[in-house]
């Protein structure tokens, strides 16, 4: 072989890519060493934050029917109002949100479960999705340049403040000094359907920041009653490309996964046999829920208590593990938890976001803080 024709080997191997559902993983040499280097080509879920804020007992006045009425407030949790999720683009290239769509997980991953019909375990190539609101836009209307996050949240409130309300039996509700000011978030999917009867304007409990963006509700379906939620209890998140789907269309779409016979809805018989932690088995179930092809997917992430990850919910090619804040399940909502105030957010590799289809090892815990 000719001196130019190993050079020329040597030259393409050295700069071979690996390819993965992440991305690329490119090899670099350095001087005396030799280092991967992740460059992601796609948006990714990059911070998590659902588990809850912790709530001080503290004591308030406000009017009830014109009287001064003094409350005391017990310590709790404060609820799910506060859950933000943040979208990055850590690739070299702009990317638009029009026409992707963030849906919930329906299996949950720390429950064992046995298709009674084992060809009915979509799992294995399918997605299940309890939940899902999508990013409206014709194509390019939303961008997220390179190296940006955006901020997605349920109420885009400062939830540190207490909040006006209309009610019969009171006229405001109190904030939370431990939660957050998410204001000025980019994006509610909080259905603007939510609590339209006690609506006094953008500053309200839980109801439409009009100076914020909202995403477009697909399931549930009845907005009037049922609503895209994350809580301590989210099973897993992915981040969808529907533009394939009816054309991107949201109400094509919302109609194509509602419809009483659509081909996306399936129902299944299960036998739950308990969880990883010695749960007891609830018997067979029957359950209903939309199903999509996995080449939608985008990103993944895995939600569950991290001591009690039982089984993957969806793909393993999108997702082989799990992750959470807490290592078990919260099951006293009124005694405080270590894990309240955190989030989970993706690693970085000193380089890039780390995206290896993994969630055990993707993302770490964090103090939630914008």
């Amino acid at each position: 072989m000719h001196l130019f024709q190993k050079q020329l080997l040597v030259l393409l191997a050295s700069s071979l890519l690996l390819t993965s559902c992440g991305g690329k993983i490119e090899k670099s040499k350095g001087v005396g060493t030799e280092q991967e280097i992740h460059t992601l080509d796609h948006l990714v879920i990059s911070e998590v934050f659902y588990i809850g804020t912790w709530m001080d007992a503290s004591e308030r006045t406000y009017l009830n029917d014109g009287e001064k009425v003094t409350e005391k407030i017990p310590a709790r949790k404060y609820g799910q109002n506060d859950s933000y999720i943040r979208i990055t683009n850590p690739t070299n290239e702009v990317k638009y949100l029009d026409g992707l769509a963030l849906g919930t997980c329906t299996l949950n991953p720390a429950e064992i479960l046995t298709f009674k019909t084992p060809a009915d375990d979509f799992a294995k190539d399918k997605v299940g999705i309890s939940g899902l609101v999508m990013f409206p836009g014709s194509g390019n209307d939303h961008p997220i340049k390179p190296g940006e996050s955006i901020l997605l949240t349920a109420a885009a409130q400062n939830h540190k403040l207490e909040f006006e309300i209309q009610s019969e039996d009171e006229d405001s509700r109190p904030g939370n000094p431990n939660s957050f000011d998410l204001s000025k978030a980019d994006w509610e999917w909080l259905s603007e359907h939510y609590s339209d009867a006690d609506r006094i304007d953008d500053l309200t409990y839980r109801l439409d920041n009009k100076r914020v963006k909202n995403m477009i509700q697909i399931l549930p379906e009845d907005v009037e009653e049922d609503h895209f939620e994350i809580d301590q209890n989210l099973h897993g998140l992915v981040l969808l490309d529907l533009k394939t789907l009816k054309g991107g269309a949201p109400d094509a779409i919302k109609k194509a996964l509602t419809t009483g016979e659509s081909v996306y809805t399936k129902t299944f018989s299960v036998s739950d046999t308990g969880s990883s932690s010695g749960g007891h088995s609830h018997g067979d179930q029957v359950f209903t829920t939309t199903i999509l092809p996995k080449d939608l997917c985008i990103d993944a992430v895995v939600i569950c208590p991290r001591e009690e990850f039982a089984f993957s919910p969806i793909p393993k090619s999108l997702d082989k593990g799990a992750f959470g804040c807490n290592s078990n399940r919260i099951s006293n909502i009124n005694i405080p938890d270590s894990s309240y105030g955190k989030s989970i957010k993706r690693k970085h590799d000193g380089h890039n976001l780390v995206d290896d289809n993994n969630s055990t090892t993707d993302f770490e815990v964090a103090d939630a803080t914008l």
